[in-house]
């Protein structure tokens, strides 16, 4: 029977692939996250010093275990090309309860 592993998901974008793909070794590599999926590409619209832009990404998907977020976020901000990184973040209803 299979085990069920209720992971930490955290969702975010980058400049692209090769740079998404650099990103998640480095977080796999540290031990921090257990999988990343890569979204090669998608277009985003956004705001950024007053002005909305429209260009294309990759996204990322990184699945952790609740104890090693604090480490998967400090990472991020280390390795991140982005100045500002926005990082959606999903917890399962088991790790928070009723």
């Amino acid at each position: 029977m299979a085990k069920l592993t209720e992971l930490i998901w955290l969702y975010t974008t980058i400049t692209d692939v090769e740079s998404a793909k650099d990103l998640a070794k480095k977080l796999i590599e540290a031990e921090v996250v257990e999988c990343v999926n890569i979204i090669p590409q998608v277009f985003s619209i956004y705001r950024w010093e007053d002005k909305v832009h429209e260009e294309g990404e990759a996204a990322i998907c990184i699945k952790l275990k609740p104890e090693m977020l604090v480490k998967a976020k400090e990472l991020l901000v280390k390795y991140h090309p982005y100045q500002d990184i926005f990082v959606g973040e999903a917890v399962p209803k088991a790790l928070i309860g009723d």
